[in-house]
């Protein structure tokens, strides 16, 4: 399961087009860093009456404002660019999430298709028995009607789970970017490792240093800041300083500096500190918002796996009860001494509650490996914290 995943970081389609935008950040944050080039200015002044000759002019002006904006605008640029890359990482976790889900998708399909296929081949035993009895006069046709009825029912739930697992392949290549005829290898699944209450909680209380949206927002939310404190900045007088050189129609040379500035009389960057302002105030808004739903999502399903887990373990004690009535009614059923109908309801019975089995394994894996995204949890980290506790115990 956790190649699978690795396999889907690396070829999924939809990571390679979000990784381009790295590219797009850093070129804007070296573009940031840049200063404004200096502006040159010249003219040429032709007499129309005799006695004059040609003036001229020309000038070098240079804009200081970026000198004081410059290390701001540096800074936003590097939030941006942080802020992208945890977006990234967070489409990867997703990413992840969405491949071992797949996994766990495709293994309980085939699983299920299995248990299916024997419960048609039950069923075809109970028909073909029903059958043979009607043409005895052992059976009425309403019996031989309901045998064959049942063994259509079967063999339409199998057929309905083989177009279920057809699509979670199909799914599952498009997100590892196979063509349709390769086969993703399977390991068996048994339960997967369960994390206790401390486990949890921990992780919720260090939500914030570690799932990636939430690191994504805070560096988005410091942006911003440094966005507001340009914008306060450029309330002041945008300042221009510069050195003039001239030439007038009647000969006269001068040379000397020339300073420009706007009068912030109107505008005076009023609303960009506005809408700064309620960027800000929006981005923190849906920092705390996330942050409480992850709460909210997290303990649900951490309740949710909890009874699931409750679940498994009572149909788990009483798999082989059935298991040994199962066999006990095969034997009977050979030797002759048993109804087909009875062995096929015996038989039927089994199979319905490993079925049962196998909807709650599937669900605890579902919810588990949801869990482990929402908590920002590596795929093998529980595995690993729990044969931690176990060295532990053995060895004190």
């Amino acid at each position: 399961m956790t190649d699978t995943a690795i396999l889907a970081v690396l070829r999924n389609p939809d990571l390679k087009a979000a990784r381009r935008k790295r590219d797009v950040a850093a070129a804007e944050a070296f573009a940031a860093g840049l200063l404004p080039d200096p502006q040159l200015s010249a003219n040429l002044d032709h007499p129309t009456t005799a006695g004059y000759m040609n003036g001229y002019g020309a000038g070098l002006t240079l804009d200081l404002r970026s000198f004081f904006t410059d290390a701001t605008a540096k800074a936003i640029a590097r939030d941006r660019q942080a802020s992208l890359n945890m977006d990234i990482l967070w489409q990867e976790w997703q990413t992840i999430q969405q491949a071992r889900s797949l996994y766990a998708e495709k293994y309980f399909a085939m699983e299920k298709l299995r248990l299916l296929q024997n419960t048609v081949n039950l069923y075809a035993i109970q028909s073909k028995h029903a059958q043979k009895a009607l043409k005895a006069g052992d059976a009425t046709l309403d019996q031989a009607g309901s045998a064959l009825v049942a063994l259509m029912d079967a063999r339409g739930g199998r057929d309905t789970q083989q177009r279920a697992l057809l699509d979670i392949n199909h799914k599952l290549d498009a997100l590892l970017d196979l063509s349709s005829d390769t086969d993703v290898p399977l390991r068996s699944l048994g339960n997967p490792a369960m994390p206790t209450d401390d486990d949890v909680y921990a992780a919720l209380a260090l939500l914030p240093q570690r799932r990636p949206d939430l690191i994504a927002l805070q560096t988005a939310y410091a942006s911003q800041e440094e966005t507001l404190y340009k914008a306060v900045l450029e309330q002041f007088p945008d300042i221009s300083v510069g050195f003039n050189a001239a030439r007038d129609t009647s000969g006269v040379h001068s040379i000397g500096p020339a300073v420009s500035l706007n009068l912030p009389v109107f505008n005076g960057s009023r609303g960009q500190i506005a809408v700064a302002k309620a960027t800000r105030a929006e981005l923190r808004q849906e920092y705390q918002a996330r942050l409480d739903q992850a709460h909210s999502d997290a303990l649900t399903l951490w309740r949710q796996t909890q009874l699931i887990a409750r679940q498994i373990k009572a149909v788990q004690k009483s798999i082989p009860q059935l298991q040994s009535l199962a066999a006990s009614a095969g034997h009977a059923y050979n030797a002759g001494d048993f109804p087909a109908q009875t062995y096929v309801a015996v038989e039927s019975g089994l199979l319905k509650k490993k079925m049962e089995y196998l909807g709650l394994q599937q669900a605890l894996w579902t919810n588990r490996i949801a869990l482990d995204a929402l908590l920002a949890w590596p795929p093998d980290f529980i595995a690993a914290r729990n044969q931690e506790r176990m060295d532990f115990k053995h060895a004190h």
